[in-house]
């Protein structure tokens, strides 16, 4: 696992168990994923609203390995899951949560669970 595009968060998904245990495979999030929906840091509360990155990290977490576990079948079928989080972004002004599209897919080549960020929704056109 050296893609430098790539976060390993395996530890933190062992951690929350659920579809994770089922798959038993290395997790990772793209860096557009952990830049707009996990990293935080005191210059982000300042900006924006009080976050822990910890429990950013858990949210996108627990609600894949969740919806994985209650869908496993079909993701073994299709090796692809599509889900949805509320997050704040970090874009250094954002203080109320929107809707965040998100996929975890089997990676072959780093023979892992990769999460990615597929799009972020403002009220105005969000569905649920």
């Amino acid at each position: 696992m050296n893609d430098p595009n790539l976060i390993d968060v395996s530890a933190t998904a062992a951690e929350v168990g659920c579809g994770f245990n089922t798959l038993r495979a290395p997790v990772l999030l793209t860096q557009k994923l952990w830049d707009t929906c996990v990293q935080w840091d005191q210059g982000d509360n300042d900006a924006q609203e009080f976050q822990e990155q910890d429990a950013r990290l858990w949210d996108v977490l627990f609600v894949c390995g969740m919806s994985l576990e209650m869908d496993i079948q079909s993701f073994l079928n299709t090796m692809s899951h599509k889900y949805s989080i509320l997050v704040i972004p970090r874009d250094g002004s954002s203080t109320s949560a929107v809707k965040a599209s998100l996929e975890a897919s089997v990676n072959s080549e780093q023979d892992s669970l990769v999460i990615d960020l597929i799009e972020l929704l403002t009220e105005e056109n969000e569905e649920w």
